[in-house]
């Protein structure tokens, strides 16, 4: 089975954004250089949308109070 940082994806969508973000930062630490070569890109793009998806829910959260 596929894992990062020993989680499968079942675990990794189990994790809320927040959580999800800083475990993948703290899991690319871990890298080989070949792995971080395969993932970057894909990272980047993860990583981005984690970032939106929280910039959204901030501003949701702000406009209610």
């Amino acid at each position: 089975a596929v894992t990062v940082g020993g989680k499968n994806i079942a675990a990794l969508t189990a994790l809320t954004i927040r959580e999800a973000d800083a475990f993948l930062m703290a899991a690319e630490q871990d890298f080989t250089p070949r792995e971080a070569k395969i993932a970057g890109e894909i990272l980047k793009e993860i990583h981005a949308r984690l970032h939106f998806l929280l910039d959204v829910f901030s501003s949701m959260w702000d406009s209610t109070i």
